[in-house]
């Protein structure tokens, strides 16, 4: 499951980064996390998926590969930032997660690490600058840029990548 986030999330960042926002639209209807965002069928079966995967794990510390929840906020704020029409901003409140909880993501969730600018905590910063939330933007970007490098940190993802 998680390997089918990584090729979709990989198409919308050179979108995002070529500005291709009506083609970025359309490209996420078509993606299954963007198709789970209004299906629930879809949604129940992508968690399951993710769940099963085999290539998702936790270790005691909380690092993780990555959560299902986190997947689904990918989806959710990459398909808010690609609309480009007015905002709902109770709407977007309501699910938009805390400054902190998206560094959290940013620190433990290692896949996350490879999802550039899609990923969920630059999105979301991304999304608190349209509400003019100015201050949590920046909370997120510098708790993010004050990280250790991954190639620095590798200790923290040590169950997983050094498993003999």
């Amino acid at each position: 499951m998680p390997e089918n986030m990584m090729g979709p999330s990989t198409v919308a960042t050179a979108m995002l980064l070529l500005g291709e926002m009506g083609m970025l639209r359309e490209f996420l209807r078509l993606t299954p996390g963007g198709v789970a965002l209004r299906d629930p069928v879809v949604e129940k079966e992508m968690e399951a998926a993710h769940v099963g995967s085999p290539m998702v794990w936790t270790d005691s510390d909380g690092y993780c590969h990555s959560t299902v929840e986190t997947m689904r906020l990918m989806f959710r704020a990459i398909t808010a930032v690609a609309d480009d029409g007015k905002i709902d901003a109770d709407a977007l409140r309501s699910w938009l997660p805390t400054p902190e909880k998206l560094i959290y993501i940013a620190e433990h969730e290692h896949v996350m690490s490879y999802m550039g600018t899609s990923h969920p905590s630059i999105l979301c910063a991304t999304l608190y600058t349209r509400l003019g939330a100015w201050d949590d933007a920046a909370t997120v970007v510098n708790g993010i840029l004050s990280m250790p490098e991954v190639a620095d940190d590798l200790h923290r993802f040590g169950t997983f990548m050094h498993t003999p």
